[in-house]
């Protein structure tokens, strides 16, 4: 039997063994299914159209690396924040000194863009994966509608690894007071 079901379900817990990188929720997690209701929608059929029943793994693929992407981009946000609210900013020689790194406006100002990237990131993936899960439910697609998912798919893995490659080159995201050395 193969059924889709939220992960935030009651009863579903992931157990949280495996952060490297932010890549939490992945596979990698060990996962506990206790008293959890399925409903009848969530199933997938045991017969019938492949492309229907198997959807999410024959259109996943990309998504699940996207995925990855934005957890590792999450989790570096998450700890270049905690970095940066630990750490005593470094005085400037040529003035612009501020009490705390978070109130640096270049500072302010990666975390923003880095920010804004996660999101839409995150947008655009939730928006694919709901297109996927309504092929489970029966909804029919053309050869060329295949094609534009894949295609959809691909754009969304492009933004996600674009936007945690440019967040691991924000020199104020990872390394503190980078400009004090100008």
């Amino acid at each position: 039997m193969h059924l889709v079901i939220p992960a935030d379900r009651a009863g579903v817990r992931f157990h949280q063994d495996w952060d490297h990188l932010g890549l939490r929720q992945t596979e990698t997690n060990t996962v506990t299914l206790d008293g959890v209701i399925v409903e009848a929608d969530e199933v997938l059929p045991a017969q019938g159209d492949a492309t229907r029943n198997f959807a999410p793994f024959i259109f996943g693929g990309r998504l699940l690396s996207a995925a990855f992407y934005l957890g590792a981009l999450f989790g570096a946000l998450e700890s270049a924040r905690d970095y940066m609210l630990a750490v005593p900013p470094n005085p400037r020689p040529l003035g612009g000194n501020y009490a705390l790194n978070t109130q640096d406006p270049f500072v302010q100002l990666d975390f923003a863009q880095a920010w804004i990237k996660a999101q839409a990131g995150l947008a655009l993936l939730e928006r694919q994966i709901d297109e996927i899960a309504a092929l489970t439910r029966g909804a029919e697609l053309s050869e060329t509608a295949r094609g534009e998912i894949i295609g959809r798919n691909t754009a969304v893995q492009h933004f996600a690894t674009e936007a945690a490659l440019d967040t691991s080159t924000m020199p104020s995201l990872t390394c503190a007071g980078w400009r004090s050395m100008n």
